[in-house]
């Protein structure tokens, strides 16, 4: 899909038998949302958040490229409220790419540290990397965000399939998946440090990937 808007895939089923049970007889329709900037494994409903209360952490989503693109941020929205997100907590976001022989995650750049004021809170974030990445078609990579302290809340929106959606644990340094999606999104633009709420959103969802490269032994969480 190259034209920006609002997509539906319509999903029907058909049979050249007589199925005995009739009520699994049906797919839901998917619809999704194109921009031209952003790349998003969330629905875009906000649904509580990631954190850890003892440690820092990162989490983020694994997003298949199918062509050459270079990604010049990453987007992410924090968690506010009384149990939200800590204003003044110092935050970061990276890409690593995946090792398709290992399914280790190499890392491939950064932003430069960030302290998170209030009118960072609920809304679209924007973190610029140091050097944007060229990335390669038919290539694995991990869009993360992350903190070495514990006052950050990633929003989730949706539900991630297992090993599509990941949890570094800085305390005993392992990546975990979880199946809550993390709102963190490849960014082709990168506007500036804050956008606009309204233009935040490339919604794929289900994530197209089914297939996933990253092979070590994850946990969920």
């Amino acid at each position: 899909l190259t034209t920006p808007g609002t997509y539906t895939v319509v999903n029907t089923i058909t049979a050249d038998s007589v199925d005995d049970i009739t009520a699994n007889n049906a797919i839901s329709n998917v619809a999704f949302s194109v921009t031209n900037y952003l790349y998003a494994r969330d629905n875009g409903t906000p649904a509580g958040s990631t954190s850890n209360g003892t440690d820092g952490f990162e989490t983020g989503n694994l997003f298949d490229i199918w062509v050459d693109q270079q990604v010049k941020a990453i987007n992410t929205r924090l968690l506010g409220g009384t149990t939200g997100t800590v204003v003044g907590t110092e935050i970061f976001s990276k890409l690593y790419s995946v090792d398709p022989t290992t399914g280790d995650f190499v890392f491939e750049s950064e932003s430069d540290p960030y302290l998170v004021t209030a009118a960072d809170l609920n809304t679209a974030l924007v973190m610029p990397l140091n050097t944007p990445v060229n990335m390669l078609a038919n290539t694995t990579y991990l869009a993360v965000i992350g903190s070495f302290s514990t006052g950050l809340k990633v929003a989730n929106a949706g539900a991630s399939e297992p090993q599509t959606s990941f949890f570094l644990d800085m305390l005993d340094n392992t990546w975990y998946y979880t199946t809550s999606t993390p709102m963190v999104r490849m960014n082709f633009s990168a506007a500036g440090i804050n956008e606009n709420n309204a233009n935040f959103g490339l919604n794929v969802y289900p994530n197209p990937v089914t297939d996933v490269r990253a092979t070590p032994v994850y946990e969920k969480c």
